[in-house]
């Protein structure tokens, strides 16, 4: 089973982290901060102390993944629901782990 987070801030990286830990082998991880230089570094660092293989893309984080977790925040999950659309496969579970407003996530 491939794990893929859409998001690796405070909680990405934690349920990640867990799951790692709990012996899932094949967690990504994709986030916007990857955009921006002085951002990415700590995202690396952050999925190194994971265990967690940075995705360059979600058409990357979707080909990689079964399940995909997101754990971005509220005022872009829906953007971010949609941008990843395309990239999905029927077999695909997208899990969208954020407080939204079920209007919202419908």
């Amino acid at each position: 089973m491939n794990i893929g987070f859409v998001g690796f801030g405070e909680a990405g990286s934690a349920i990640a982290k867990g799951l790692v830990s709990s012996g899932v082998e094949n967690v990504y991880a994709y986030d916007i901060a990857l955009h921006s230089a002085a951002q990415r570094d700590a995202m690396a660092r952050r999925a190194e102390e994971a265990g967690v293989t940075i995705a360059e893309s979600l058409q990357d984080l979707a080909g990689q993944s079964d399940i995909i977790l997101s754990t971005v925040v509220s005022t872009v999950a829906r953007k971010v629901a949609e941008e990843i659309t395309p990239h999905l496969r029927p077999d695909h579970y997208y899990v969208d782990l954020n407080s939204t407003s079920p209007a919202v996530k419908e």
